[in-house]
């Protein structure tokens, strides 16, 4: 069943808008009476049905469609801006591997800068990327991008229960630190119901950024994948599957299981 974003205007009526409605109508055919998903933020999903009025296509809310595709772990991606494709790639897939928040971060090895209208365009670009995968994997909340921010600034701002950082120069694997979340024995700690994850530019973190880490009043854990060196846009894609298999909700064996 098709998905679309749906409005409300300032007398509460629900539109569809001229984007949803051409897709919806031009592309999959759409006609009166045709059922579909649509998304009110701040609601949820609505089972709708498409009708006509005043020769205007208009939706109709059915009844609410209640999903529960959200995952009890928070995640917060600090990822490292690198080339245009990759750096969407990485957002697209952690959208649908349950992210919940996404901060491009500036580091001392970031060679994209954005600034002005620039910047204004590449928010936008980044806003649509997560509307369209909203829709793709049928999430119930539409993720946060937020402006890029220098490392620092994020540390301070997105701390969460545990801050991990991937790291190829790290003494500790991945298994290593997570097993106290995980081990059966006495010292095993309470699962971090949020977690923020951090993963670097191409060519991996630079001394400055280690050094802006020491001195941030944040406390970050640093791992490294395992024995080979993956692509910055493989690393935490590799990481988000493992944290939400094992804190999240990956393994849960109810909704969804077919890839679409």
């Amino acid at each position: 069943m098709y998905r679309a974003f749906l409005t409300r205007d300032d007398h509460g009526r629900v539109l569809l808008p001229r984007e949803e409605r051409h897709h919806l109508i031009g592309v999959k055919r759409a006609r009166p009476g045709s059922r579909f998903l649509g998304f009110l933020e701040g609601e949820g999903w609505y089972l709708c049905e498409l009708y006509q009025e005043r020769k205007q296509w208009v939706p109709r809310l059915i009844e609410p469609f209640e999903t529960s595709m959200e995952s009890p772990l928070r995640i917060t991606l600090g990822q490292a801006l690198i080339k245009k494709a990759r750096f969407e790639w990485i957002l697209q897939k952690a959208i649908e591997l349950g992210v919940t928040e996404f901060v491009p971060l500036l580091t001392a090895r970031t060679e994209i800068r954005l600034d002005g209208s620039r910047a204004s365009r590449k928010q936008a670009r980044w806003d649509k990327i997560i509307r369209e995968t909203v829709k793709q994997c049928g999430r119930d909340t539409i993720p946060v991008v937020h402006p890029p921010k220098e490392l620092g600034l994020a540390l301070s701002e997105f701390s969460c229960d545990f801050n991990l950082m991937l790291d190829e120069a790290a003494t500790s694997g991945l298994a290593g630190v997570l097993e106290r979340f995980t081990t059966d024995s006495r010292d095993r700690l309470p699962q971090p119901r949020s977690i923020l994850l951090l993963v670097g530019p191409e060519g991996g973190w630079d001394e400055r950024d280690r050094a802006v880490l020491a001195e941030s009043n944040c406390a970050v854990e640093a791992a490294r994948m395992g024995p080979r060196v993956m692509r910055s846009e493989t690393a935490p894609l590799a990481a988000l599957s493992l944290l939400q298999f094992l804190f999240g909700d990956l393994g849960a064996a109810s909704g969804p299981s077919a890839a679409e």
